[in-house]
């Protein structure tokens, strides 16, 4: 495929500098994606299965990474997931104090992987991608969720606590 079928270029002059990494000469390439097009993952993944394979061929030995946006994606995600594990822990924690039970508070929060599920077929149905923003929102909506748990239990354990004490006056009345 062209070149100029997927991309423009532009050329021109550029500061003349050396740039290097770890002592070795790095060239910078930047490029921007049009998201009505493809995403940053498509083009990503098109550059590693035939580019890079090809240009490794060519000239093995030469050191490549993806930087800049998809680097610090990639680290945001994975901190923000790690993250995660322990605000799940500190949930339980905080639940299980108050209501004095190991086991209510893991039911509270099995609702958190049904949420996950949803939200991630919601992606792949719409055919978009998990970006930092929307794994922001998986946390956020994680809160909502495990509160609506904890709001529907209370309801059901005041409803049994009702029906309870409705009962406990029709023994004694007859």
């Amino acid at each position: 495929m062209p070149f100029s079928t997927g991309a423009n270029g532009l050329i021109g002059r550029w500061p003349e500098s050396i740039t290097r990494i770890d002592r070795r000469r790095s060239i910078n390439v930047q490029a921007g994606v049009d998201p009505t097009l493809t995403t940053s993952a498509q083009v990503i993944d098109a550059l590693e299965e035939q580019f890079l394979q090809n240009l490794m061929a060519r000239h093995p030995g030469i050191p490549y990474s993806f930087e800049g946006d998809q680097a610090d994606l990639a680290g945001s995600v994975g901190g923000l997931l790690k993250g995660f594990v322990v605000i799940v822990f500190v949930m339980y924690a905080l639940l299980a104090i108050p209501l004095n039970s190991y086991w209510k508070p893991t039911n509270i929060l099995s609702a958190d992987p049904f949420e996950m599920v949803g939200a991630i077929w919601g992606h792949a149905i719409l055919g978009l991608e998990l970006s930092f923003v929307s794994v922001c929102g998986l946390v956020a909506l994680a809160g909502v969720v495990v509160t609506a748990a904890l709001v529907m239990v209370a309801f059901i354990n005041q409803s049994v606590r009702r029906q309870a004490s409705i009962d406990a006056t029709a023994l004694y009345d007859g």
